[in-house]
């Protein structure tokens, strides 16, 4: 799926420290690049902290239809 590779190259080449940030450029790159209205991003950095599997968020941007 081409939104899938896009995002991996862009997760892979990014240098930002929270995963807030990251969610949000995420999910305008599907929302601005593939013209979905309304998204719903769950992500996890997994090993972020220790003494737990990971940190997360989710996010949802824009409207439903």
């Amino acid at each position: 799926m081409a939104v899938s590779r896009r995002l991996k190259q862009f997760v892979g080449a990014s240098q930002v420290d929270l995963v807030e940030t990251l969610a949000e450029r995420c999910a305008g790159i599907i929302r601005n690049e593939f013209g979905v209205p309304w998204v719903r991003l769950s992500l996890n950095k997994i090993g972020a902290v220790s003494d737990a599997e990971g940190v997360g968020v989710v996010i949802e941007r824009g409207e439903r239809a």
